[in-house]
């Protein structure tokens, strides 16, 4: 299982980690300014913040596990260009 999450959410890492330390006011800034959706948004707020888990945040939001994971993936891409535009991580291996 931890493989899977590797392979579809390499590179990450530091965006994830970036989200962790972020209180909750300037993540949800961070999602506005990537224009990401309330739902979008409540999803990363529920993992970073609230540490609710992937089967508790997609019941929340009304969506199915895997849906919630590939949602999440694409989020945390869109959040990591973001983060480096703004010069909140350096990722020298951008695409």
């Amino acid at each position: 299982k931890n493989t899977q999450m590797t392979k579809y959410q390499e590179g990450l890492e530091k965006t994830k980690d970036f989200l962790r330390k972020t209180p909750e006011p300037q993540m949800r800034e961070l999602c506005d300014q990537a224009g990401l959706t309330d739902k979008e948004t409540e999803m990363i707020v529920q993992k970073f913040r609230k540490g609710k888990t992937r089967l508790h945040s997609s019941y929340d939001l009304g969506m199915s596990e895997s849906r919630h994971s590939i949602k999440m993936t694409l989020i945390l891409n869109i959040l990591k260009k973001v983060l480096v535009q703004l010069g909140f991580i350096d990722e020298t291996f951008l695409k």
